[in-house]
């Protein structure tokens, strides 16, 4: 009696246990399939039928092959079959296709099933649909090596196919890399959007790749945004017939590139920079040459666009030289170096009326640094703010051991006047350095005008009423306007110092003759610099008895204490 008790409880369990792996197996994920030792079906879970498409019904005693979708290797199929027959198990990857014949990719565990006496009855397949995950890995590998917008391969894959070029590079051969630029692509973003200068991009890559689809051993990419670069194939010739070549077909490209694009129903034209570098076996790295050859685009590009410039190792040591500059400079401004001097404004029998700020940088090691050398580095980034504020600071203390009623000129970078926040920026420099407004004179350039107007006369009305005075530096060089010039709140002139030491010439005169008109006309005071002549001094004290003059007539600019000591010794 307790025998057959223990005998139903163990079949019970059993029962139990069974209906969790047949419950398990129902509700899994992966497709499950059973065969018969010759290959035919005899049960598939419902994964299965969700993932082929075919039901229970239509694959029983089939065989599994009604799922292949023909890529999978016969000698995947062989070796698979190898390891059942010696009751191993095989992994491995499958191409099948569902019912509807959509193919996917499948990883199959396929395993023989034994029975109590260790006799293999069935085979178990366990797969799983893993046709995302490669395309997505597929997907990851081709966004790597190359640029999704334009399907060009990316700079990654151009400095990669370069190298292998490099170390396969016949002694004596040349070869040359040409980088394209878009100009203006920018402006075209800003005003139709990046959808709008997405299409160029598509259609230049598109012309690019079109042109030199005969060209043999010819490597098109996009090395990100709208910058193409194109690796010509090396030649068993000297560099000049190379370049000669290479500057052939650069004009065929930039002339394609400038056929008009049809965009949205609006047709647009844009041009193209274009770089080129020519290599010999013995070239630097992959990326210097491609460095070499984006030096050369923006030398060309500085020259207005729609240039072809040739790369000079001359560029790339200038740019080094630029960049030192501007690392240094960055250096200075937080340690020492730096330094102020003030050259004197006087009248025409040499009277002091005030004095013009100018920054000096003595370098630890190379010596003082003119301003002509470092000024136009800083003025290419916000550097120049950075600057222009270390000199408002300075100046102002300065300005403050001036005796009354000095004045102090300051020059005032375009750029730092355009910053939002400039007017905040000087009132509060004056509140904190407690000098009197009216002594302080900014200079700025006749450029500043070429941009916004309305902003910046608005900044130059609200300094003006705390007493900030104007003048506008090198007057009659730049973009000099009648218009302009009565709606701005100025309180002076100066002329350039290249029309005071041209005095003398006639026409020059006549130059300086209708700007006095002119600063009389607007009542505005006039600064002469770059006087360095008694003639110079009387021609303009003749026409203007109030003219305030500077120049190395009357002193060069000084040191601090220097200026100080001979100017203002109490």
């Amino acid at each position: 009696m307790l025998s057959a008790l223990n005998c139903a409880a163990r079949t019970k369990k059993q029962e139990a246990r069974l209906r969790k792996l047949s419950a398990a197996v129902e509700q899994a994920s992966e497709s499950i399939m059973i065969t018969d030792l010759d290959g035919k079906i005899e049960y598939v879970n419902p994964a299965f039928e969700r993932t082929t498409g075919f039901s229970a019904q239509e694959v029983m005693g089939e065989n599994p092959r009604i799922l292949a979708s023909g890529r999978t290797p016969d000698e995947e199929y062989e070796h698979l079959w190898q390891e059942l027959v010696k009751g191993k198990t095989w992994q491995g990857e499958l191409y099948n296709r569902t019912k509807e014949g959509v193919e996917f990719r499948e990883w199959a565990t396929i395993s023989p099933l034994r029975d109590e006496t260790g006799q293999i009855t069935h085979y178990l397949a366990s797969k799983l649909n893993i046709t995302q995950r490669v395309e997505a890995e597929a997907r990851v590998e081709y966004l790597a090596y190359f640029d999704a917008l334009t399907e060009l391969p990316n700079r990654t894959s151009c400095i990669q196919h370069l190298a292998q070029r490099l170390q396969q590079h016949p002694s004596g051969w040349h070869g040359s890399v040409v980088l394209l630029d878009l100009d203006g692509l920018q402006r075209i973003n800003d005003v139709r959007g990046f959808e709008f200068g997405d299409e160029i991009l598509k259609t230049v890559a598109k012309r690019v790749r079109g042109l030199l689809a005969n060209e043999d051993d010819t490597f098109v990419a996009n090395l990100g945004g709208d910058l193409f670069a194109v690796l010509l194939p090396v030649k068993d010739e000297s560099q000049d017939r190379v370049l000669a070549d290479t500057q052939v077909l650069v004009k065929l490209l930039l002339t394609e590139v400038g056929q008009s694009i049809l965009v949205h129903d609006e047709r647009v034209s844009v041009t193209a920079s274009a770089g080129i570098v020519i290599y010999k076996e013995n070239a630097e790295s992959a990326d210097a040459i491609i460095r070499h050859a984006e030096t050369a685009v923006h030398t060309a590009k500085d020259a207005g666009g729609n240039q072809t410039a040739v790369y000079d190792v001359s560029y790339s040591a200038e740019l080094e030289k630029r960049y030192e500059i501007e690392r240094e400079l960055r250096l200075a401004l937080n340690d020492e170096g730096l330094e102020l001097y003030l050259q004197p404004k006087v009248t025409a029998d040499g009277q002091l009326v005030g004095a013009e700020v100018l920054i000096r940088w003595q370098h630890p090691e190379r010596g003082m640094i003119s301003p002509a050398e470092f000024i136009p580095v800083a003025e290419q980034t916000d550097l120049i703010v950075d600057l222009g504020k270390w000199i408002v600071n300075e100046a102002l203390a300065q300005l403050k051991q001036l005796p009354p009623p000095l004045t102090l000129a300051i020059n005032i970078s375009p750029r730092q006047f355009r910053k939002f926040d400039f007017v905040y920026f000087i009132e509060h420099e004056l509140q904190q350095s407690d000098v009197d407004p009216t002594r302080l004179i900014l200079e700025v350039t006749e450029n500043l005008f070429v941009e916004d107007i309305g902003d910046i006369v608005s900044k130059m009305e609200a300094l003006q009423e705390s007493g900030v005075q104007f003048s506008i530096d090198d007057f009659g060089t730049g973009y000099s306007s009648l218009s302009y010039l009565q709606r701005l709140p100025l309180q002076e002139l100066k002329i350039d110092k290249s029309f005071i030491q041209a005095i003398g010439d006639n026409e020059q005169q006549a130059i300086i003759d209708s700007i006095l008109a002119i600063a009389t006309n607007l009542k505005l005071r006039v600064v002469a610099e770059g006087v360095e002549t008694q003639e110079q001094v009387d021609y303009l004290a003749n026409r203007d008895t109030d003219i305030i003059l500077q120049g190395f007539k009357f002193d060069k600019p000084l040191p601090i204490k220097e200026f100080h000591k001979k100017y203002c010794p109490h």
